[in-house]
């Protein structure tokens, strides 16, 4: 039970960091990359929409760390907090140990015991 509270606030910690680091890289982005060029006609519009993509990707990936932690507090859905452990693997260094130690965690049976089916 401990376990699964470490994990969920590692999950908020690590959520909130990457929110951070998403809003300051997309305001450098804009700021310093886009704005200066954007009335220059060899300027191509491709990297604006390849932005825009890229940031709903990983706003998608930074909400898959708190839906995460919300599913770890609540005790819901055993093998979606499985599943999305995994995803939160690709994020090397903290979110593979991370995901690992959940992983761990959730496979235990007194941890299956705690979850509703």
């Amino acid at each position: 039970m401990k376990n699964l509270v470490i994990a969920a606030i590692g999950y908020a910690v690590v959520g909130l960091l990457m929110c951070a680091a998403y809003f300051f890289a997309l305001r450098m982005g804009i700021s310093y990359v886009f704005l200066p060029a954007w009335n220059d006609p060899n300027f191509n519009k491709f990297w604006v929409i390849f932005l825009i993509v890229l940031a709903l990707i990983i706003l998608a990936y930074w909400a898959s760390f708190l839906i995460l932690s919300y599913l770890l507090l609540k005790r819901k859905h055993r093998k979606l907090s499985i599943v999305l452990a995994a995803i939160s693997c690709l994020s090397f260094p903290l979110g593979t140990i991370l995901g690992v130690f959940t992983i761990y965690v959730l496979t235990r049976h007194t941890i299956i015991e705690q979850f509703p089916t």
